[in-house]
């Protein structure tokens, strides 16, 4: 895309695009990506605007990873990118920004794409507290919050000035097990988990009827990747003592870790 620029006015160009590959891949980056970027064995640019990957072997997912946010293309300066002043190619500039606390991002007016960046200027709270965002929301200091309190979500639909909308996301909640040890290293028992557990029920209790059963992946229907063709494993009690016999046990003690820092519900889900 020749007419993508940083928030300083430079055009991005393929120098930047390996520069950045070459920073996520570096053992000191800390970046989320380094595993993806450690799969291109070489690049080299075609030009300004074209940039060649040569990868250790298939991967049909890299042009989909390469989209991830956390991909950061970031302008290269005297030989290195330049992380630390916060320039990338989004349609807003940092303008302050106080870990934690408080982010500002003012709307670039040169932006590349034209059917987005609606908003002047857009003011980010860090507030930790449901109820404390919820009552930011109710006040009028906050235009908008995410993550509701399901359990109070009924109330804040009859407020008369407030708007709840919902889309269906990627999140997904889960009791991970280690399969490297026991008792979870046994294929029967993680069967007899599975069919144990009455999802119905915790989409209609904890969540109060806001989301969809899961299937034991992470795959979420609204992904490209979702395979509708798999069977949905349902709650099937005598399955689950089928398999948890099989597994060599007649019953089991298990002990669960829950907090409701994961997610809301957290524990009332453990003990359900």
């Amino acid at each position: 895309r020749p007419e993508v620029s940083f928030s300083d006015g430079r055009k991005l160009t393929a120098d930047d695009v390996i520069a950045s590959i070459k920073y996520h891949a570096g053992e000191d980056s800390g970046s989320s990506m380094r595993s993806t970027a450690e799969t291109i064995a070489d690049y080299r640019k075609d030009g300004d605007d074209t940039v060649i990957f040569e990868l250790i072997g298939p991967n049909a997912d890299f042009p989909y990873l390469m989209a991830d946010y956390h991909f950061l293309m970031l302008p290269l300066e005297d030989g290195q990118v330049n992380w630390r002043d916060y320039i990338g190619t989004g349609g807003y500039v940092l303008t302050d920004h106080d870990p934690g606390v408080r982010t500002l991002l003012t709307r670039r007016d040169d932006y590349w794409k034209s059917d987005r960046a609606w908003f002047d200027e857009i003011e980010i709270l860090y507030v930790g507290d449901v109820s404390a965002r919820t009552n930011a929301l109710q006040t009028g200091e906050m235009d908008i919050i995410s993550r509701v309190d399901l359990k109070t979500i009924n109330l804040l639909e009859r407020m008369p000035n407030i708007n709840v909308v919902e889309a269906t996301g990627f999140l997904h909640y889960t009791f991970p097990m280690n399969t490297t040890a026991a008792p979870f290293d046994n294929k029967d028992l993680r069967l007899a988990l599975k069919y144990g557990i009455n999802r119905e029920a915790m989409v209609q209790t904890i969540l109060n009827g806001r989301g969809a059963i899961g299937n034991d992946h992470p795959i979420a229907p609204k992904m490209p990747y979702h395979d509708p063709s798999i069977e949905q494993r349902a709650y099937d009690p005598d399955k689950a003592r089928f398999h948890l016999k099989k597994a060599g046990y007649d019953s089991i003690d298990i002990s669960c870790s829950a907090a409701d820092a994961a997610f809301s519900g957290a524990v009332d889900a453990t003990v359900l």
